[in-house]
C-alpha cells in the first residue's frame, strides 16, 4: 500500500469522531479482488482485502468494535453504534471515477499555513487547486510492496473535485478545499501566473 501507516490511522480516528467513517467489506468482483473501503467527508479509499496492513484494520476494529462480513457496509460514529443505512453508507465506485481521471497534476511545494494547512496541485491545464495538506501527508510512494507498481496521480476527471491517485492494490481519492469566495478565486488565477516549485 502506498500510505504511510501511522497517518492513515490518524485520519481513521479523526473521521470517526468527526463526520463520520464509512466501512465497507467489497466483495470480488470480476477481475477486482475484495476490499477494504473506507471514506470520510474529505476523503476515500479502497485497499485489496488481504494486503490491507494489520495496523489500519486494527485501527477500524478500534474505533468501531468490527470489520463488516463481505458485501456489508455501515457508517459509525460515536454514541451512534454501526448505523446500516444506504444513505449513511454509500460506497462510492472509485474504480469508475479512476477511469474518468485524465486531468494529470504535480504536488507542488507551495503550502499555505493556516488552522487548516493547504497543499497546492498543479494541473496541465495550468489550473492550480488546493488540497489539505494532511490528505497528502498519508501517501508515501516508498511504502508499496516489491511486487506493487508505485500509485499514478495525483490526477482527476476534467471539471472535478477529486484528486485521486492508485494502483493495482489501492486507490484513494481525496477532495479539494474550495470555499467559493472571490478571494480564493483571485489568488488561484494569481498562481497561474508564476512558475512554482
Amino acid at each position: 500500500m502506498f500510505f504511510k501507516e501511522s497517518i492513515m490511522k490518524k485520519m481513521i480516528k479523526s473521521a470517526y469522531k468527526a463526520g463520520g467513517l464509512i466501512v465497507a467489506h467489497t466483495p470480488k468482483d470480476g477481475t477486482e479482488p475484495e476490499g477494504l473501503y473506507l471514506a470520510a467527508i474529505t476523503w476515500a479509499a479502497w485497499m485489496e482485502y488481504d494486503k490491507v496492513p494489520k495496523g489500519i484494520k486494527a485501527a477500524v476494529v478500534e474505533m468501531t468494535g468490527e470489520l463488516p462480513e463481505t458485501g456489508k457496509s455501515y457508517k459509525a460514529m460515536p454514541g451512534m453504534g454501526n448505523q446500516v443505512t444506504m444513505s449513511d453508507a454509500t460506497v462510492l465506485d472509485l474504480r469508475e471515477i479512476v477511469d474518468h481521471a485524465t486531468e494529470r497534476g504535480r504536488i507542488t511545494k507551495l503550502v499555505q499555513t493556516g488552522p487548516i494547512n493547504i497543499r497546492y496541485i498543479e494541473m496541465e491545464n495550468g489550473d492550480v487547486l488546493p488540497i489539505s495538506e494532511e490528505l497528502i501527508k498519508v501517501i508515501d510512494k516508498n511504502a508499496t510492496e516489491k511486487d506493487e507498481s508505485k500509485p499514478d496521480g495525483p490526477c482527476m476527471k476534467k471539471d472535478g473535485y477529486q484528486m485521486l491517485w492508485e494502483n493495482e492494490r489501492c486507490i484513494y481519492l481525496a477532495c479539494m478545499l474550495e470555499d467559493g469566495s472571490e478571494g480564493q478565486k483571485k489568488f488561484r488565477e494569481s498562481l497561474r501566473q508564476v512558475t512554482l516549485p
